[in-house]
């Protein structure tokens, strides 16, 4: 009966566990795509196609984080797990962006408040996107 009842425990608390790393990758998606929408629109900067594929990536990975939260709450660590591919191929796609800034292929231009690239802070986001829905 005891043992039971640790399992019981043990689920619940790894269940809230995984609820945490859902709203803070939630929160990740959200400010990516803020920092996204007002690169084009808030300073009228024009998003070339890599630009684009890492928008549609953190979207795409918003829309499954918060639509999971919504709809299925109690199953967090799932939601993360359906979430994993559009993290680590927007970090991919980051990486490869970043990758063509540095090697001077495209100049593209600085990220929010002058600091970094805008590859740059994409990918950062990327990375701490992919981290959490990893570990969550």
């Amino acid at each position: 009966m005891s043992e039971s009842t640790s399992l019981k425990s043990d689920a619940r608390i790894s269940s809230r566990c995984a609820a945490k790393w859902l709203v803070a990758a939630m929160i990740i998606s959200v400010v990516g795509t803020l920092g996204s929408v007002f690169l084009s629109i808030g300073m009228g900067l024009k998003a070339c196609p890599l630009c684009f594929y890492q928008r549609s990536f953190v979207m795409a990975a918003l829309v499954v984080l918060a639509l999971g939260r919504f709809l299925e709450p109690s199953r967090s660590g799932l939601i993360c797990l359906l979430s994993v591919p559009l993290a680590w191929a927007g970090f991919g796609v980051a990486a490869f962006h970043e990758y063509l800034v540095l090697s001077r292929v495209l100049e593209c231009p600085p990220g929010l408040f002058g600091i970094g690239t805008a590859p740059g802070q994409s990918l950062i986001v990327f990375l701490l996107l992919a981290s959490n829905v990893s570990v969550g």
